[in-house]
Formats: structure tokens, sequence, C-alpha cells
């Protein structure tokens, strides 16, 4: 393949709104635009300087980062609501100015392979009305090791979710804990932005990272979910988040191509 036909192949890609090819995800959180048909903004953000709160949209398919840092200015930005761009409108939302996910900081928005990043820390979160996930996609990366479990996605009534790593047994890179037993997980726990795919095949999990082949984690059960990170000391994420898509039905055929609009946009691997 030529080079000149390979950038058109990836400009196509990076055109290709990623619902307009593989609509009907229950809820779609993302820094960049998703779908043509969604016309809301991307997340609503509180200035610390006076807990002014705004909206926060697009330019293109970009996040609006003009508006962003005008609005902002010299202080720090939080994250107060990411807009579902599912058409579902299952918002995920943080009252809580302490636990608030950090978009800028002094002015300076927060950036993550050179594109804008949620950052996590301590007890940061965000909550959404609980459902169950079938097919998941995450962009997120950890920022230290030495970390009970970051969890990514949780659910806040039986403790179990999607993580990235951790120490606790059973944690070594990403999976999942349904609730009973010990956590289950793919190996390679580290410091880089990966791209997560978890699967409930209607027996046990399936988990991937970077396009990778999947594993089966073995374990029996699935589980609601209805947090961003978890409101609690060294159980949430302790790094950086741009992108959550969940489906409520099987996205397994459709994995390699969803991975690809996803890694062609991110840059991941």
């Amino acid at each position: 393949m030529s080079d000149h036909y390979r950038s058109i192949l990836q400009l196509s890609e990076i055109d290709s709104l990623l619902l307009d090819d593989y609509p009907n995800a229950a809820v779609a959180y993302s820094l960049r635009k998703l779908s043509s048909t969604y016309s809301g903004s991307a997340i609503r953000v509180r200035r610390s300087s006076d807990n002014t709160e705004q909206d926060i949209g697009f330019i293109g398919n970009e996040l609006d980062t003009t508006s962003l840092t005008n609005f902002v200015g010299a202080n720090n930005g939080f994250v107060t609501r990411w807009y579902d761009q599912s058409g579902n409108a299952n918002n995920s939302t943080q009252v809580t100015a302490t636990v608030q996910p950090q978009i800028v900081s002094s002015g300076t928005i927060l950036t993550n392979n050179s594109k804008p990043s949620m950052f996590l820390d301590n007890q940061d979160s965000l909550t959404f009305t609980s459902l169950t996930p079938i097919t998941t996609f995450t962009v997120a990366k950890i920022d230290t090791l030495n970390y009970a479990i970051h969890y990514v996605l949780y659910n806040s009534v039986t403790p179990s979710g999607y993580f990235y790593g951790g120490t606790f047994t059973g944690v070594n890179g990403l999976g999942i804990f349904d609730g009973t037993g010990t956590a289950k997980s793919i190996t390679g726990e580290d410091t880089n932005t990966h791209l997560g795919y978890f699967n409930y095949n209607g027996t046990n999990y399936e988990v991937a990272k970077d396009g990778s082949a999947i594993s089966n984690l073995a374990s029996g059960s699935n589980f609601d979910l209805n947090y961003i990170g978890r409101q609690q000391t060294a159980l949430t994420l302790n790094g950086q988040l741009q992108e959550i898509v969940i489906y409520p039905t099987t996205q397994s055929s459709n994995k390699s191509n969803i991975e690809s609009n996803i890694n062609t946009y991110y840059s991941i691997y």
C-alpha cells in the first residue's frame, strides 16, 4: 500500500465518527465528538476562581479548547458533568467539588498523547444511572503502580467493576471483579495509555488491551455499573481518562474496527 493511499485511509478513519459507524451504545462519554447527530456539549466545567460552571462543546469533532481556556483563565478547571453522546441522556455527574476530575491546571489544559484528558486521583469520580454492560471500550492510563486498585468503572451497590491495575490479589493489569471470589486480570500492568476491551459473553468475561486477542477470565456473573472511578481513597483510578463507550449488546464482531477507530484518534499503540 502506498503512503499516499495509507494517509487517505487514516484521514477517513479520523473523520469517521465512532457512533455513526457503530451506533446503539448505552452510554458514550468522550472528549471528542462521537456522533454526527449529537448536538450537545462534551463536558460541564467548574472554574476554581469563583466556582462558576459552563458547558464546553466541540469545534468540528474536537473539544472546544479555546472556549475552555477562555472560561477557566489562569485557574483550575474541574469536570462536573460528562455528557452522554449516545442519545440516551445518561450523563455522568459529580456535585462534590473535592472529588471532581480535573481538566485544566493553572490555565493549561491537561493532555495525554496531545489530546485533552481528565485527571483523577484520591476519590475523584462521576456517577451515572445504573446500567448493565455487555461490551465496553475505555481509553485510560494509571499514573502510579503502588495503588490498591484502579477502578475505571464501578458498581457502588455490589462492589465490582473494571480496573486497569493495582496491588490487590488477582490484579496485575486490566481486569474485572464481579463481586465474588478474587479479582481476575490479564498481565502487564504499567503506566502507559491503554485501550481496554471488556465483554461479557453470557458465561464469563473477556478482556483485551490495545487491539490484542481476548483473554477469557472465567468469571461467571455479569454486573451493573454506575460509577466512573470510585469515591474511595486508593480504590479509584489514579490516572487519566479520555473515553468510555458501553454497549448493551455484544460488539465482539466489531471489536477490531471499533478499536481501530479509537486508536487512530488517540495513537495508543
